[in-house]
């Protein structure tokens, strides 16, 4: 009995001592000839919105990638993601043509569709990763965490804070937050690619997402959705994307019918990186039961 209770207290040590170890510090280790990219970071987890007896629970999608782009559910990831846009076209439901792109739709009580300036008609633009935040355009790998401030850009003040903090060569910031209503929002990280150690706000974007807890859908009552949408039409005022907020996954694939990488939820459009080793570009995630679109995340790795 005495070595049984021995063996039980070793065990319960080393699960104690498994326990306290915590995620390590963000970090992207270079190799001197090959420059490999490995950046281990702990996905943060966008906040629920509880609908009377449901509770909703969505993962900032943050693509990582090593080798290829990996998927946003894991806890801990290699980084990064380009987003391509692709043409903004409008497809019909009820036949296979594809509209012009740029044009918008207002059905189902969405704001129609319109491309703003300096956004790429095309859903998958490899050449012009950006979106737009309150009419000033943003783009990965060229945008600053101090150009966002300046121009007024509401992160949540806890993020603020971290502004100043001294970031290693090839490290990465924690994320940085934006809260446009109870259902949309953005995350953005960044990173210094540079040779030196540089505080957060001079690092360059390197990844930017928008995200929708919830789309309309027949689980939910006619006032539950035209809430949904609403919320949609307020957070449009605010964040520009090549993509209309309803576009589908078919429609999506049918203007752009090449993606790197697909699913029945997801449509990834990216290419290889030139300095580092990985993949970097445009990733969609699409609701399971509607196929209605509810995150866009552009991410670059030079």
């Amino acid at each position: 009995m005495k070595k049984k209770s021995f063996i039980t207290a070793a065990l319960v040590l080393s699960l104690l001592s498994l326990t306290a170890c915590g995620a390590g510090e963000e970090n992207i280790e270079l190799s001197a000839e090959n420059e490999t990219y490995n950046e281990s970071v702990t996905e943060p987890a966008v906040e629920t919105e509880e609908a009377e007896t449901e509770e909703v629970t969505t993962e900032a999608v943050t693509e990582i990638i090593t080798e290829e782009v990996t998927s946003a559910a894991s806890e801990t990831v290699t980084e990064v993601v380009t987003e391509t846009v692709t043409a903004e076209s409008e497809i019909s439901e009820t036949s296979a043509e594809t509209a012009k792109p740029g044009s918008g739709s207002s059905a189902s009580g969405y704001a129609e569709f319109v491309l703003k300036e300096g956004l790429s008609a095309n859903y998958a633009d490899l050449d012009n990763r950006c979106f737009s935040y309150d009419g000033k355009i943003y783009r990965v790998g060229e945008t600053t965490l101090q150009d966002m401030i300046d121009n007024g850009v509401p992160f949540r003040e806890s993020d603020l804070k971290n502004a100043g903090n001294n970031v290693n060569k090839s490290s990465v910031t924690d994320y940085y937050k934006v809260e446009v209503n109870r259902f949309n929002g953005m995350q953005f990280q960044f990173a210094n690619f540079t040779d030196d150690d540089i505080t957060a706000s001079e690092c360059v974007l390197k990844f930017a997402r928008w995200y929708t807890l919830y789309v309309p859908n027949d689980a939910f009552d006619d006032e539950r959705n035209q809430e949904i949408i609403a919320l949609a039409n307020d957070a449009y005022e605010h964040i520009g994307l090549s993509v209309p907020f309803n576009i589908t996954i078919d429609q999506l694939k049918a203007a752009n019918p090449d993606p790197t990488k697909e699913s029945e939820v997801k449509l990834e459009y990216t290419s290889d990186a030139k300095k580092y080793i990985g993949r970097s570009g445009y990733v969609f995630d699409f609701h399971g039961g509607t196929g209605q679109v509810n995150g866009v995340a552009i991410s670059w790795l030079p």
